[in-house]
């Protein structure tokens, strides 16, 4: 109310004049008082009439006559002048106060109390700490040529300004954002940090490590100075080698998204590794191995010793394949579907010293190469490649041989059959294949007359231990004794006469000349090896009672009865009566 008390005063003085001076012309010379400066040029009573209506007062409509920006504002009806309260202009501009009074009336206090709000324009943040003239100034007028074409004077006028950041701020950014409004990022409090600006409302959200850099590590300067401006609009190319360099050089393409990760370079997605783009496609085994395995301590661009399988893989025969022509190369045996089985062959077994024949066909790899401790393989080894040998692996397959005779991997059953006489073992330094074949151990081929016992009759049928039984014993399980083996029956035969022959001293024509004891017989006299019928006894040459007449026509068993020793049946031979009353009886 204070506010508006002396312009209504003032408007009413204006009217009472204006009245008066239309009632009494002779007045026209009666003044409130001075017009101020700007007015200058309508002083006089001749010129009352430019702003005042006769009986009306000041009219609107007369100032905007003049004030044609401010009639143009209220026709699009904006800014101050198009609110109500101000529709009448003497409300603010007070005329008639002298040359040097300021036309603009803010209130009681002063300009520094305005609303800027009433303008449509708030003052905010930074803005409402100005001074009125750090904004008003004619070079921040876009109004400018328009306003002082109109007869505005441009350092006085708070018309002009548009609203728009560009037109009071220069541009930091150089047009990057042009047709976007710098509220968009900025706030009105402070041009850093641009609080409202969100990267991940752009085509570039930032994530993991990207949201720890300072914007210049990627926003760098488009031109000198180095320190702006900075380059935002069309940085980001869709691809990570348009900020970082590619250490595959191109190999595995431009998508590097697939297989690596915002959090860290090292940080893999090993599902979008392809890894049959690069030098060492994984295949077999390969493909279930992780990572880490092979990329140890982060080296997930290479991994040192990759084209041979030595570069990740121990030498699991530790040496014993080093000095070939291939170096003991892996894949000469071995594939990548497993270690187990190696792909090595009946013919690339030809080509070594020991080609196999026979039921070593047949014989496992394992049951040859036996396991062995690191150490005793490293002593089959060249001095050269003994370092493999001596690596962290307990034990590994033998492959390796000093001899490959027989006994060098089968155990010799001969070598254990001693006799108590203290005679050497048999066919110590015998080679096998002089009697046994390869097809099978048990195809011998040894002539035996050569022992002086020629293998006659019933003899040729017998398995060899039939004759030489094996000796089972602790040290050596089994042992065929062959030296010092019986030649004679008795040493194989039990006697089923129980004695009746011995002490024949009469040997038959032909046969060997041995000399029987009194416990000993000599079987030959009447059996042959063929058969064990007494083919060769004659009774009436080997005995002392020659079989005459009815006699020749009884059957042994006639005369030979069946006895008992011991609960043993056997033949009575002799001695046998041999008396007619010892068979006949004693009749007269």
């Amino acid at each position: 109310m204070a506010r508006l008390i002396c312009p209504r005063l003032a408007a009413l003085i204006f009217v009472a004049i204006g009245g008066f001076l239309t009632a009494a012309p002779g007045l026209a010379q009666i003044s409130p008082g001075p017009l101020s400066r700007v007015h200058a040029e309508l002083e006089g009573s001749g010129n009352c009439l430019e702003c005042h209506q006769s009986r009306k007062g000041v009219r609107a409509e007369l100032c905007l006559s003049c004030h044609q920006p401010i009639a143009q504002r209220l026709e699009r009806r904006r800014g101050l002048h198009a609110r109500p309260e101000y529709a009448a202009c003497e409300t603010c501009h007070i005329e008639h106060h002298g040359r040097d009074f300021e036309l603009i009336w803010w209130g009681e206090g002063g300009e520094e109390s305005f609303d800027h709000r009433l303008t449509g324009q708030p003052l905010i943040g930074a803005h409402a700490a100005l001074d009125c003239r750090q904004c008003h100034r004619p070079d921040k007028l876009v109004e400018g040529e328009s306003l002082e074409a109109a007869g505005t004077t441009l350092s006085r006028t708070f018309l002009g300004l548009s609203g728009n950041c560009r037109d009071c701020h220069d541009d930091e950014h150089r047009g990057q954002f042009t047709g976007k409004s710098c509220l968009t990022c900025h706030d009105q409090n402070s041009w850093q940090p641009a609080s409202r600006f969100d990267h991940s409302r752009t085509q570039f959200a930032l994530t993991g490590q990207h949201g720890e850099l300072d914007c210049i590590a990627c926003h760098f300067s488009l031109e000198p100075p180095a320190e702006r401006p900075l380059q935002y609009a069309g940085i980001h190319s869709g691809t990570c080698a348009s900020c970082h360099n590619d250490p595959h050089q191109g190999r595995l393409g431009n998508d590097c998204a697939s297989c690596h990760k915002t959090e860290g370079w090292r940080a893999v997605e090993p599902s979008g590794i392809d890894h049959d783009r690069t030098r060492f496609p994984l295949r077999g085994q390969h493909r279930t191995v992780g990572c880490a395995s092979c990329h140890t301590d982060g080296q997930w661009l290479s991994v040192a010793g990759f084209e041979a399988c030595s570069g990740c893989h121990q030498d699991a025969h530790l040496g014993q394949f080093r000095g070939r022509e291939d170096d003991g190369a892996c894949e000469s045996c071995h594939d990548v579907e497993g270690f187990l089985p190696a792909h090595f062959t009946i013919a690339d077994h030809e080509q070594t010293r020991y080609p196999l024949a026979g039921a070593h066909l047949a014989v496992p790899c394992i049951f040859c190469h036996v396991e062995l401790p690191a150490e005793k393989i490293a002593q089959l080894v060249e001095p050269q490649w003994r370092s493999a040998a001596t690596s962290e692996q307990a034990a590994a397959r033998r492959f390796r041989f000093a001899a490959l005779g027989c006994t060098d991997c089968h155990r010799d059953p001969h070598a254990a059959s001693r006799h108590e006489d203290g005679r050497s073992p048999a066919f110590t330094d015998a080679d096998c294949l002089a009697c046994h074949g390869d097809e099978s151990w048990r195809q011998i081929t040894f002539e035996h007359s050569a022992t002086g016992f020629d293998l006659l009759g019933a003899h040729t049928a017998l398995g060899c231990v039939q004759c030489h039984a094996p000796i089972h014993g602790d040290a050596d399980p089994v042992t065929l004794p062959f030296i010092g083996a019986e030649t004679t029956c008795k040493g194989c035969h039990q006697d089923p006469h129980f004695g009746q022959f011995a002490g024949v001293m009469q040997l038959p024509v032909g046969a060997p000349s041995e000399v029987e004891t009194q416990n000993t017989t000599l079987c030959t006299r009447c059996h042959t090896s063929a058969v064990w019928a007494p083919t060769l006894f004659d009774h009436d040459r080997d005995s002392s009672y020659p079989l005459e007449g009815a006699h020749s026509a009884v059957a042994c068993t006639g005369c030979h009865l069946v006895e008992q020793h011991d609960g043993v049946d056997f033949v009575r031979y002799k001695p046998l009566a041999a008396d007619c009353s010892d068979c006949h009886g004693g009749g007269q």
